[in-house]
Parts: structure tokens; C-alpha cells; sequence
């Protein structure tokens, strides 16, 4: 197994049978035959209340099992599982496992304990509805029924995709969490800059222009989120053990990595704002930046079906820069030229000597959502070329100018719908020597 991705369920049933049965269908989800021969043996030999865990051998997910035969221990189970940081995932309840408390009870005080865990309640009898238990263990999108006897493959499906739909569901309200500390960073951040009037008001401009991206950008992850966690809850498409919910958990794992990166690009932003930032140069060759780039963006300019050409022959200048920054700097104008360039467009990637050192061009087709055309005061006719100070109003072009900045690079840009977006970026001749 490559990662650490552990999945803990807990069953509880007074039938030893049930929770071999239990045990029996979770190692069928195995795909090595030898890991699902060793995985039973272990847990048809373990003793109740001891953790079995399985784990798969081509998928990078594990899962560990406890079973327990009354639900006073289940409780307990889940009790001790938060305070050794190792919290359940899905919890199997048994409606009726005398003589002490039964599972709706148990499910109870689970849910008073834990908030996050999905309880299944698992009976044979028809005299408990659902209905019934959702008055008793809130919120009602974390609790599921399921009847006896159960199909292996119905323990299979609840097992995979509500510890996936648990796991998301953690990612989303870290996300949240980080989300907040970090426009609070921000915030203060863009206060602190009131030192000189013009990076303020570039840094006012950045800040409303993230916060309008950055919330569209959420939005549609959120709601991925939402969705598909509702249709998994109420069963939308059918009973729990179609496939579909497991594609469904997949997608709200897609969704919380996206909003993960999404607030590592304001992180980012606030700390390059704060001037937190230092660059690590060392002596390269311009042309590895160049032919790094090209293989980084070809296939992204296949998939936008954008042609990507690239101007760099005869170029043999050394530069003293930080490797990872400047193509961070430069990547990050280029992927705006790409999002800005519709299909079947070209941008074009010019690197050449210059008297005074390097000079980089970017040229694409002008687009009126292009945050650098935008940018950009109409004083001149749109067929004449006039070029500014680059003002990224997006997180990623704020990004590239102070990368760009911090190594003394001159950065100018033009725009107009006649000529296209222009983007010229010279680095000094001080830290640029003729290679060896």
C-alpha cells in the first residue's frame, strides 16, 4: 500500500455468525487474493473487541474493523477511538442485542460523542422504521438502514462509500477552517500595506479581485459537495449499493481537493503580500526554464486545443534567479494567457538577448475577461500599442509580479483587441553573464 489512508468501521452485533459475516464481506473487497486469505484468517481468529485490519494491495485505502457484541462497548469503542485520535468512519448497529442497551440507543449516545461518524442501524425486524430513529440520532444525512439478512455486496458499498463521503466530509470542514484563518491573514495582510499609496491601491484592487475569483471558483466544488452528499442520504437513484454512490464519494473527494488548493492560492497570495517570500538564487540557463515550461504546458495547450509555440534558438545566457519562483512567475502568465486564449488560438512563448540582459515575451489573442486587459485604462485608440506596469488583479498574476519584481525584472504589458495582449519581461544585464 503507498499511503496511510486508513478507514476505521465498527460493527456491533451479539451474533458471533453476523460479525463473521461482517468481516467476511469486507475482505471480499480486497483486489490480491493473498491479502484476502490472510485478512480472513486474521479476523476469524481474532477476538471480539480486537482491531482487523485489512488492507488492499492495488488501491491506496485500508480499512480497520472492531467488532464489538453490545452496544455499551460500542459506545465506549467510539469514546476511546476520539481520544486516541483515531475516530470511526461507519458504525454496523444491531437493532436488538440484549440484555443491554439496543442499537438505537447506542446509536445515541455514539452521536452525542461523535458527530461526524455514519451510523448504520442493521435489524431483522420491521417494527423499527427510520423514521422512527432519525427523531432520536440527528442529523438524519449520517444515519442509514439496512435489513437483515444483508447482501455482501450491500456491506461492501455502505463500508467504501460512507468512509470515502466521512473522509470528504473532514477535508471539507478543514478546508473551511483554513479558509477562514487564512482571509483573516489576508486581511491583515492588505492593512499592513498602507505604506506607500500606489501598492496600496494595487493590493485593494488584488484583494477585491481574489475574493470575486476565489468565490466563484468555491462555489462549484461546494456545491459537488453538497449534491452528491444529499443524493448518497436520500437515496436518490436507487438503493445505497448501486455503484453510482461510490463514483458519487469520488467526486466529493475531487471537490475538497479543489477548495484545499483554492485556499493555498490565498495563502500563498497573503504571503508574498507580507513580504514573507525569499529567493534561493543560484547560476541556471534561461533555455531550462524555457524547455521546463514547454513540456509543463504542451499538453494543457493540447486539451484547450490552443497552439503553444515557443521562440527560444540561440540563446545561451546564464541568469542568477531562483529556479523554482521564476518558473512559478512565468508559469503563472502563461496559464492566464491560456485561460484567456479561446480554442483554436496561439500563444507564443519569445526568449532572446536583449542589451541590458534577457527579455521574455508573451503574445496572445485579446479577450475582454483577460484580468490584464482589464486591467488596462482605454487612453489610448484600441489599434495603437501602449504598455503599463503589469497590475495582476488574480491571485496568480499578484504572484508572478512580485516573484518578478524580487529579481529586478521589468515588466510591461500591452493589450488592445486589434493588436492582441502583450506581455514584455526583462531581466538585468547585473544578474545575467554570458554562459561558459
Amino acid at each position: 500500500m503507498s499511503s496511510n489512508r486508513l478507514f476505521r468501521l465498527l460493527v456491533a452485533d451479539d451474533e458471533k455468525s453476523v460479525q463473521w459475516d461482517y468481516l467476511k464481506s469486507l475482505v471480499a473487497l480486497l483486489p490480491a487474493t493473498g491479502c484476502k486469505s490472510s485478512a480472513l484468517e486474521n479476523a476469524l481468529f481474532a477476538d471480539e473487541g480486537r482491531a482487523v485490519t485489512a488492507s488492499a494491495a492495488v488501491e491506496t485505502w485500508a480499512f480497520e474493523i472492531v467488532t464489538v457484541s453490545q452496544g455499551i462497548d460500542a459506545v465506549a469503542a467510539v469514546e476511546t477511538a476520539l481520544q486516541e485520535g483515531k475516530p470511526f468512519a461507519v458504525a454496523f448497529l444491531d437493532v436488538r442485542m440484549p440484555p443491554g442497551i439496543d442499537g438505537v440507543e447506542t446509536a445515541a449516545q455514539i452521536r452525542a460523542t461523535d458527530g461526524d461518524i455514519n451510523i448504520v442501524i442493521v435489524t431483522a425486524y420491521s417494527d423499527t422504521d427510520l423514521a422512527s430513529i432519525t427523531q432520536r440520532v440527528l442529523p438524519a444525512e449520517k444515519l442509514f438502514y439496512l435489513t437483515k439478512p444483508f447482501h455482501p455486496l450491500e456491506i461492501q458499498q455502505f463500508a467504501y462509500a460512507l468512509a470515502h463521503k466521512w473522509r470528504s466530509e473532514r477535508a471539507l470542514r478543514v478546508a473551511h477552517r483554513l479558509l477562514e484563518q487564512r482571509v483573516d491573514d489576508v486581511t491583515l495582510a492588505f492593512q499592513d500595506a498602507t505604506s506607500a499609496r500606489e501598492r496600496a491601491e494595487q493590493v485593494n484592487l488584488v484583494k477585491s479581485s481574489i475574493a470575486g475569483r476565489i468565490g466563484v471558483e468555491l462555489r462549484s466544488p461546494l456545491n459537488v459537495l453538497v449534491g452528491f452528499s444529499q443524493m448518497i442520504a436520500n437515496e436518490t437513484h436507487g438503493p445505497i449499493e448501486r455503484r453510482e454512490y461510490i463514483d458519487y464519494a469520488r467526486h466529493l473527494q475531487q471537490a475538497a481537493g479543489e477548495i484545499v488548493k483554492h485556499v493555498d492560492t490565498v495563502l500563498e497570495t497573503a504571503r508574498f503580500d507580507r513580504d514573507e517570500v525569499t529567493l534561493e538564487k543560484d547560476r541556471l540557463s534561461i533555455i531550462d526554464v524555457i524547455d521546463f515550461l514547454s513540456r509543463d504546458f504542451k499538453r494543457r495547450a493540447e486539451d484547450k486545443k490552443v497552439a503553444f509555440d515557443i521562440e527560444a534558438h540561440g540563446l545561451d545566457r546564464q541568469i542568477l534567479a531562483d529556479i523554482f519562483r521564476l518558473r512559478q512567475a512565468l508559469g503563472y502568465l502563461l496559464l492566464n494567457a491560456f485561460e484567456a486564449s479561446p480554442s483554436g488560438a496561439r500563444v507564443l512563448l519569445r526568449a532572446a538577448e536583449a542589451a541590458n540582459g534577457v527579455e521574455i515575451r508573451i503574445d496572445y489573442q485579446y479577450s475582454d475577461f483577460d484580468p490584464i486587459a482589464k486591467s488596462l485604462e482605454p487612453s489610448a485608440p484600441s489599434d495603437k500599442q501602449t504598455w503599463s506596469g503589469l497590475r495582476g488583479q488574480s491571485a496568480g498574476l499578484f504572484i508572478a509580479q512580485r516573484i518578478l519584481e524580487m529579481h529586478g525584472a521589468s515588466i510591461l504589458v500591452s493589450s488592445a483587441p486589434t493588436i492582441g495582449t502583450k506581455i514584455a519581461i526583462g531581466l538585468p544585464i547585473k544578474d545575467a553573464v554570458q554562459a561558459a
